[in-house]
């Protein structure tokens, strides 16, 4: 007498796999729109059209001059309203720290977001990370500039350099967060898929850029002698001057 039989299931080895769709890349708008005329068509584009910037960054069609000339612009413009506060030779240097200042603290993160981006998948070269990064540089300077008419009201009212010190960090922080956030959405439109490790290196150039603030003291207050003020990690000096 036969066995009875028994209808066969499909196991885990031979049951069909369905494909998994990668995670969607965060869009950045404006595609296809071509970059417009004048002085402040890469501001304009920063703001509403992002990868208009990005096309024209990767067919190397002048945008990266452009980025660099808004970060200078925008830096100097923060500087001098920052050095209202206290006016005296800071008018003159304090503009020029920023504008000094933001493009080593950015020279100094690009290889650890080209490393961490790499090692995370992405394809982009080095010229197009470095795009990317002045790109979002030169977005938190166009938000510190609109900021300005904020700080300034608050640096006539007040006499206190560590509440104005404290002000121009939040300023700092806000607009730092905007500016990270488009080098990622930029990074992951260069490799159509988000690319890990950035929100890492975020944290890292935070770090940097509250140190470099540190390190090109006094940025509000009256100049001291020195260009440079006494190395200290930015925490010691935020408790000193509440102390």
């Amino acid at each position: 007498m036969n066995a009875p039989s028994y209808p066969s299931y499909p196991t885990y080895e031979t049951a069909p796999r369905l494909p998994v769709a990668p995670a969607p890349a965060p869009a950045l708008r404006g595609g296809g729109v071509p970059l417009g005329k004048g002085p402040f068509a890469i501001v304009e584009a920063l703001l509403k059209s992002p990868a208009s910037v990005l096309e024209d960054l990767r067919a190397g069609r002048g945008a990266l001059f452009q980025l660099s000339a808004v970060v200078v612009a925008t830096m100097v413009v923060t500087g001098l309203v920052m050095a209202t506060f206290s006016g005296g030779l800071q008018v003159l240097w304090v503009p020029l720290k920023l504008s000094a200042g933001i493009f080593f603290c950015a020279l100094i993160c690009l290889p650890s977001l080209h490393i961490f981006s790499c090692l995370a998948g992405a394809e982009q070269s080095v010229k197009e990370t470095w795009g990317a990064l002045l790109m979002g540089v030169a977005l938190m300077g166009i938000l510190l500039v609109g900021f300005a008419p904020l700080t300034w009201v608050f640096s006539q009212a007040t006499s206190s350099a560590a509440f104005m010190g404290a002000l121009h960090l939040v300023v700092l922080v806000i607009s730092s967060v905007f500016g990270l956030g488009l080098i990622g959405r930029a990074l992951a439109a260069m490799n159509r898929a988000p690319v890990r490790g950035t929100r890492l290196w975020n944290v890292l150039f935070v770090l940097v850029l509250f140190q470099m603030t540190t390190t090109l003291r006094p940025l509000v207050g009256e100049a001291e002698d020195h260009l440079l003020g006494e190395r200290l990690f930015f925490l010691t000096h935020w408790f000193r001057s509440l102390g």
